[in-house]
């Protein structure tokens, strides 16, 4: 650092003392004593200087990716110190620890903050998740067989349950799971490639899988972030408070849409039939519980449910099925609530629909299909659901912004001890009124 130029030492006989001077930039040393490497090193963790690193063949990665960057350097501790001295070198080194364990920290909280670091996060998992759908997962699927007359049906439903599969796995701060386990373990070993097998399944009950080389880390511009936050870390409250703040933004966003159509003179006038599509192995069907118990607790007893704006439940109830589809559990449609609307069956009848959506996507009525449906849980009643219609044709929601109502929301966790069962524990269990319906 001194010949850098970069300390002075200073004091009488018997007496110590440091002191950091302006700092200066790299381009105005020069370093004919020391190598390239050990130069560059040198700039990097003295100066506060980018170390940018080539990588041959490195198709299409980001140059940031490729860049190391040290913002808490050496002299951040002695930034804003005129000077420091001491009696003994002991009591000098005391001082100048201090002073940087100040100052490192006040610079760590004033430039990485959660959530820019969160953002960053979800920003980055959600090209991952794009790259492995359009590169990998969709080209694969076009060699499996489908459902006659919906080859690209088939395909976007497939490929609807493996986005939530991913995005399920890869946005998960405090652990390492599923898909992103094995991305990072493979991203760190000297193994060739990778195969992965999903829990979604064909049509005709084969396995899905891909299989991932290191170019397509490469490619996909991957970074490691490990497990960046856990339950013990410091700034884990902030995390569950901005995964919670997140999701309750995006569910506000869809229940004003959803809303807007319900209310709408021309659209729902107020009054719907909610119909719930559950995302089964063979397509989308509609339930009927037969008994309390089972897996399904969450769903209607009848089937469906209907919503009135006058009802003071109406708001708790339509929220509660933008849960499901942020849990990947089910879809919904709505249908116009006629005058023979008076059981399951004749929602069924009915062939038109108002509207239809999913957490990815609107939903037309040649996407909603079941292939060779086989019930095989004596709790529940499964049944095919067959649209042919549009009631106002005149009515559409692009595709493009129906996701950016979701925006870089995350998806919950299903199963036992998840979010959705936690979320049914504490709502549908816990509160008498929705008792009535589940």
């Amino acid at each position: 650092m001194a010949f850098g130029n970069m300390l002075t030492f200073y004091g009488p006989q018997g007496h110590f003392g440091l002191m950091a001077n302006s700092r200066q930039n790299s381009q105005d040393f020069l370093f004919d004593y020391l190598n390239v490497v050990e130069s560059t090193l040198y700039k990097g963790f003295f100066l506060d200087r980018e170390i940018f690193l080539p990588i041959e063949g490195m198709g299409n990665i980001e140059e940031e990716y490729n860049t190391l960057r040290f913002p808490i350097g050496i002299l951040i501790g002695l930034r804003e110190v005129k000077g420091v001295s001491s009696e003994s070198l002991s009591d000098l080194s005391s001082i100048v620890a201090r002073s940087f364990q100040t100052f490192s920290s006040l610079y760590y909280n004033q430039n990485y903050q959660v959530q820019s670091i969160l953002d960053k996060y979800n920003r980055d998992h959600e090209e991952y998740i794009k790259y492995i759908i359009e590169k990998k997962v969709r080209p694969k699927l076009g060699v499996f067989s489908y459902m006659r007359g919906k080859k690209s049906e088939s395909i976007a439903y497939l490929i609807e349950q493996i986005t939530y599969e991913l995005r399920k796995d890869f946005k998960s701060y405090d652990e390492l799971r599923g898909f992103r386990k094995e991305i990072d373990i493979f991203s760190k070993n000297r193994d060739s490639h990778i195969t992965f097998q999903f829990a979604t399944r064909n049509f005709d009950s084969r396995s899905i899988s891909i299989e991932l080389i290191k170019n397509d880390l490469i490619e996909m511009g991957y970074v490691s972030w490990g497990c960046i936050f856990t339950a013990k870390s410091n700034p884990y409250k902030i995390v569950k408070e901005y995964k919670r703040s997140i999701g309750e933004t995006a569910v506000n966003r869809i229940y004003s849409q959803l809303d807007f159509i319900i209310r709408d003179e021309n659209l729902g006038k107020g009054r719907v039939v909610l119909l719930p599509l559950l995302h089964y192995e063979t397509g989308y069907v509609a339930i009927e519980k037969l008994s309390d118990t089972g897996s399904f607790k969450y769903m209607p007893k009848k089937g469906y449910i209907e919503l009135d704006t006058s009802d003071p439940n109406y708001r708790l109830f339509l929220r509660h099925f933008i849960y499901l589809m942020l849990a990947g559990r089910c879809s919904i449609m709505l249908k116009e609530c006629r005058l023979d609307t008076k059981d399951f069956n004749s929602v069924l009848s009915d062939k038109s629909m108002i509207f239809a959506c999913s957490r990815d996507r609107v939903l037309n009525p040649s996407d909603i299909f079941t292939y060779n449906l086989v019930n095989s849980d004596h709790h529940i009643s499964l049944h095919p659901v067959k649209v042919e219609t549009l009631t106002f044709p005149w009515f559409t929601v692009k595709n493009h912004d129906w996701f950016l109502l979701w925006g870089d929301c995350l998806a919950w966790t299903s199963g036992p001890s998840s979010e959705l069962t936690s979320y049914v524990q504490s709502t549908i269990q816990g509160r008498g009124f929705m008792n009535t319906l589940f």
